[in-house]
């Protein structure tokens, strides 16, 4: 992976278009950044969509193919928070081109059963 750059909101479009996902609950009237994880040919495999509003953010992760990548994204998100001083962390995860809105106080992300699973996924790679 050659790591994280901020996106358009315009290739965000054309990602969820290309990777054919149904975002029907997108977070309106927030700040949103958006950062892709992008291979070593630049091509993008995963992206994120950070939503900030009330010193909470709200983090959308998106994959052409779930769970790939998902655990990479996640750690990135977890310092991202951490420098943004979040109190809370919330994730909706692409799966099979819906979403899946899981939510984390931000200290209990660590301990949750679905981050746990993510995590040892990434390790058996």
């Amino acid at each position: 992976m050659n790591g994280f750059k901020q996106i358009s909101t315009t290739t965000v479009w054309k990602l969820k278009k290309q990777w054919d996902i149904d975002d029907e609950k997108e977070m309106t009237d927030v700040k949103k950044l958006h950062y892709g994880l992008f291979n070593s040919d630049q091509t993008i495999v995963a992206f994120t969509c950070i939503s900030i509003k009330n010193n909470e953010a709200f983090f959308t992760i998106y994959e052409n193919k779930p769970y790939i990548h998902t655990s990479e994204v996640i750690q990135y998100l977890i310092k991202k928070a951490t420098l943004l001083n979040m109190s809370r962390l919330s994730c909706a995860f692409n799966e099979e081109n819906k979403l899946v809105y899981e939510q984390y106080g931000f200290d209990k992300f660590y301990s949750s059963k679905y981050a746990k699973q993510l995590f040892s996924l990434y390790l058996k790679k």
